[in-house]
C-alpha cells in the first residue's frame, strides 16, 4: 500500500514539474526570443552558417541558437534522471523536438568536432533519436495507471 502511495506521488511530482517548466519555458520572453532567432536563422541563411561568427550578429545568433538547444538538452536530462515525465513532454514537444534535432544535428555534429568533445548536447540527441525511432529513453511512462 505505501510503496503504491509513494508510486503514484512520484508520478503526480513528474506530472507537475514537467507542465509547470513546460508553461514557464513557452510563457518566458528570453525563450521566445530565442526560439525566433532560432527559426530566423533556420529558414534563412541556415544553422551552419553560425559555426563561423566572425560579426556581432553572428555571434549573438550563435549564443540564441545554443541556448535554444540547450532547453532540449536540460529537458532531456531531466527526463533520464525521471524528473520530468516523458510521456507528457513526448506528447506535448516530440514533433518539435525531432524536426529541431534532425534540423541542428549538423551543427550539433561540427560543434562536437570543433571542440573535441562528443557530449554536447548528447542527451538531447539520445531522446530525440529514440522518439524518431518510436522508442522512450526511460520506462516511468509506463507508471501511468
Amino acid at each position: 500500500m505505501a510503496g503504491k502511495t509513494i508510486k503514484t506521488n512520484r508520478r503526480l511530482a513528474r506530472t507537475r514539474a514537467t507542465i509547470d517548466i513546460i508553461l514557464k519555458t513557452e510563457d518566458e520572453p528570453h525563450y521566445q526570443e530565442i526560439k525566433a532567432i532560432y527559426l530566423e536563422v533556420r529558414d534563412g541563411p541556415g544553422l551552419a552558417t553560425i559555426n563561423d561568427a566572425k560579426t556581432h550578429a553572428a555571434h549573438r545568433e550563435r549564443q540564441a541558437v545554443q541556448s535554444f538547444l540547450s532547453h532540449y538538452e536540460l529537458m532531456s536530462i531531466g527526463i533520464s534522471k525521471q524528473i520530468l515525465d516523458e510521456h507528457i513532454y513526448h506528447e506535448w514537444k516530440r514533433q518539435q523536438l525531432v524536426s529541431h534535432w534532425n534540423d541542428a544535428k549538423e551543427l550539433i555534429f561540427a560543434a562536437r568536432a570543433r571542440t573535441n568533445n562528443e557530449r554536447i548536447l548528447n542527451n538531447f540527441e539520445k531522446m530525440a533519436t529514440a522518439w524518431e525511432s518510436g522508442k522512450f529513453i526511460t520506462n516511468h511512462h509506463a507508471d501511468k495507471e
